[in-house]
């Protein structure tokens, strides 16, 4: 636990690095580990849906992939992290694309 610990809080200082795919990479990792942390996966919803919100205001952006919507989701519900409002905009991204 004090490794996955110290992971969350390295991790939580560079959010602002991250793309999709590392957001969902990380939760996947502590979600297969069992390992929950409140603090991260908040700031993994907080930083998602920062990055949902600009791929669907943006021509320009890429779509997010889905194996990183699925990968993110599961490991919030994995974990009991249920976070309404990350769900909605994952669920707001699959409509978007037609992935329904």
């Amino acid at each position: 636990p004090k490794l996955f610990t110290a992971l969350g809080r390295a991790i939580e200082a560079r959010l602002e690095d991250c793309n999709a795919q590392d957001l969902a990479n990380t939760a996947w990792a502590f979600g297969k580990a069992c390992q929950p942390d409140e603090a991260l996966f908040a700031a993994l919803a907080k930083a998602m849906e920062r990055y949902l919100e600009g791929s669907s205001a943006s021509a320009d952006c890429v779509a997010i992939n889905v194996q990183d919507l699925v990968n993110t989701t599961w490991a919030f519900a994995k974990l009991g992290q249920f976070d309404r409002q990350l769900f909605a905009a994952v669920g707001a991204s699959i409509k978007a694309q037609r992935l329904e």
